[in-house]
């Protein structure tokens, strides 16, 4: 039988496909899977029946923080706390063999952590691998630049030292976004809610704002004709040219305890973003297509996050609601049309119906379906639409945790307190 030849150019983009899905599903290099930090990755080898448990492949003792995991290639990167038998406390970027577990380096500094908040147990923020470096950023404000080969030092800045940067109440949390050849973090500075370094020798190139820290990650997103760089501060939403660090736009919205957390959600297919906050409900803002600009589709207490940064599908949110003005519905996994507000469903089972329950949602392409993560260490995976919810499985997977999970490899990488796990899913 005679087959026609395949097209180069055709050839070409198929094999590009296969390698851009393979890079999504293999790696997880920085705060809620990569560079779109919406908690969404691909792998279609998972089942989409899974009934049987996760296997566990190693599990590892670290120390404590609320650090989340990043994977690329076969390492592992994550941060923690120890505290030494002379009470000297370390904050430490451990590098670990993402088959074993087993530590190929460690990089650790003399770090004292006094918050106002308490919450002391560790740094909070995930690595961010870019390249042939690792970034990091400490409770206290330590910025690191880091060999990804050895943990060498390339370069560090002080957030509150260098730049005058005020500790957020529960300690930076905003994980560094790095962009062409620069890296962005929120410092909180009087003369620098955001600060822009060169990303290989750590100069600084612009600084903007006047607002505290949020604790929220940065975002780049492209819109209105422009990159766009979107800084949840811990007063206001900025949009920011990422090249000079000139304002395009900013909304004013100060909340309770400034508490900016959860990641803002982008739909490109409609230009929408949304910002959801604890007893602040969310706010969904329609971006102009023309140029940099904004106005309010919709504010409403329809879905609340905390720290539970929601995940976008098809234009519908889905994500564990916490106001604390309303401690019965604290947990609960809801559905909500991302144009219009519309509360499509509300789900009771996911998690503990209480104050301060929180979970970490993700979704994966591949299989068509959602990972849950709940603060008790379980592990939920369920098929969703914006008209129903089904449980499809229920694992305990770990002990108790605000950490966002990595899924890559096949596995789930889990962390609580102070063990890291690496289960194999079905």
């Amino acid at each position: 039988m005679y087959l026609p030849p395949i097209p180069m150019n055709r050839l070409v983009l198929a094999l590009l496909l296969i390698f851009a899905l393979r890079c999504h599903a293999n790696d997880w290099p920085e705060w809620r899977g990569g560079p779109k930090r919406d908690g969404i990755w691909n792998d279609p080898t998972l089942s989409t029946t899974p009934t049987k448990e996760p296997t566990v492949i190693w599990k590892a003792q670290i120390g404590t923080g609320y650090s989340s995991p990043s994977v690329v290639g076969k390492r592992l990167f994550v941060m923690d706390r120890t505290e030494s038998k002379t009470d000297q406390e370390q904050e430490r970027v451990l590098c670990l063999d993402r088959e074993t577990g087993s530590n190929l380096w460690t990089y650790s500094y003399s770090n004292k952590l006094k918050l106002k908040s308490g919450y002391e147990n560790g740094p909070r923020t995930t690595p961010t691998v870019h390249g042939d470096k690792v970034y990091t950023l400490g409770a206290m404000g330590r910025l690191n630049c880091l060999e990804l080969e050895t943990g060498k030092e390339i370069w560090k800045k002080e957030l509150v030292a260098d730049f005058g940067g005020r500790i957020p109440t529960w300690g930076y949390a905003n994980a560094p976004w790095v962009e062409g050849k620069s890296l962005f973090v929120q410092a909180g500075a009087t003369n620098g809610t955001v600060i822009a370094l060169d990303k290989d020798s750590g100069k600084e190139l612009w600084k903007f704002g006047t607002n505290n820290a949020g604790y929220s990650a940065i975002l780049g997103i492209q819109s209105g004709g422009k990159k766009q760089l979107i800084v949840w501060s811990a007063e206001s939403i900025h949009s920011v040219d990422p090249v000079t660090g000139s304002p395009f736009w900013s909304l004013p919205r100060r909340l309770r305890w400034d508490q900016a957390v959860a990641t803002p959600v982008w739909n490109p297919a409609e230009s929408l973003l949304g910002f959801s906050a604890d007893r602040e409900g969310t706010v969904v803002l329609k971006l102009s297509e023309d140029k940099p600009g904004y106005h309010i589709a919709w504010d409403s207490f329809a879905l609340s996050s905390l720290h539970s940064s929601i995940v976008q599908v098809g234009g519908v949110l889905y994500g564990i609601n916490h106001n604390g003005d309303i401690a019965a519905e604290c947990g609960e996994l809801r559905s909500v049309q991302m144009r219009d507000g519309k509360l499509n469903w509300v789900e009771k089972t996911v998690a503990h119906l209480k104050m301060h329950t929180q979970g970490s949602t993700a979704y994966n392409e591949g299989n068509g379906l959602f990972y849950i993560t709940t603060e008790t260490g379980e592990l939920v995976i369920a098929r969703a639409s914006a008209e129903k919810y089904q449980q499809l499985a229920r694992f305990q997977i770990g002990g108790k945790t605000w950490s966002h999970p990595a899924y890559a490899n096949h596995c789930i990488y889990f962390r609580s307190e102070n063990t890291l796990v690496c289960s194999r899913l079905e």
